[in-house]
This record gives C-alpha cells, structure tokens and sequence, in this order.
C-alpha cells in the first residue's frame, strides 16, 4: 500500500474514532446500554486511543513522504495542527456548555466527536513535526556535536 493511500486510511481511522466517540456521548446522553453508562465511556475511550493510534500512524507516513516534497509535508503538519487544535477548542467549549437534560442527545455527541477529532488531527500533525523535522534537527545536532569533540 502507498504512502498517500495509507495517510488516506489514516485520516478515515481519525474520522472514524471521532464517530466512535461520539455515539459514546450519544449512549451516555440517552442511557442507551442500560441503567450502567460504562459502554458510553467505553467507546469514547476506544475513539480516543484510535485517534491516538491514527494520529501515530499519520506521522510514519510523513516520514516516508518528506523524501519526495518536504514542504508538502509541512505545510499538512502545520495546518494538521492548526485545524485540529481550533476543532478540539470548539468541541471542548461546546461540551462544557451543552447541558444533557436542556439539549436533545446529538448534541453533546457533536461535541463530544469534535474534541476526539480535533485531538486526532492535532495530534497527527504535532507528531509529524515532531518525528520528522524533529528527528532531522536531533539528528544534525548531534552530528554537529560529534565533529567538535574529535
């Protein structure tokens, strides 16, 4: 599998955790698993370990790509991070102010699915910057380092 259809499957594994969690949230709002919410709270913490995973996978991904055009890849990283972290400010806002009882269900699982996937594509991006760029400015300090004690 390419590396483009695999960054692909790595944005459709973060979508997908967010709809996890979200219907976690949806459970947990409409007692959906019975009188015991731990299966909401289940799903949300599968989503969120997903996008965890997802966002990891993102970053393998920008590291086979930055042979091939650099700038590409940190241009997504940058707007990777930038996008997920205003999309998990807003669903965090949102889930802080939406009250259960008041609101209909979806509600808090809209907000509930933005925070995960915020968190997903800011992580994926904040992973790529830091293992790709990152490793690459380690790597040339301490070769830098090592030229100067020989």
């Amino acid at each position: 599998m390419g590396p483009l259809l695999q960054q692909r499957f790595a944005m459709l594994l973060i979508l997908y955790s967010a709809g996890l969690a979200g219907l976690g949230a949806y459970s947990r709002a409409t007692d959906g698993f019975g009188a015991s919410s731990a299966g909401g709270y289940l799903l949300e913490t599968t989503g969120l370990l997903l996008a965890a995973g997802a966002a990891a996978w993102q970053a393998r991904v920008a590291e086979m790509l930055i042979v091939f055009d650099s700038k590409a890849v940190r241009r997504r990283a940058i707007l990777s991070l930038l996008a997920g972290m205003c999309t998990a400010l807003i669903g965090c806002v949102a889930a802080s102010t939406v009250e259960t009882n008041r609101y209909e269900a979806y509600l808090p699982a809209i907000a509930q699915a933005g925070t995960v996937g915020g968190l997903g594509l800011g992580l994926a991006g904040f992973f790529s910057l830091a293992w790709v760029f990152g490793m690459g400015y380690v790597g040339s300090r301490i070769e830098r380092l090592s030229e100067e004690d020989w």
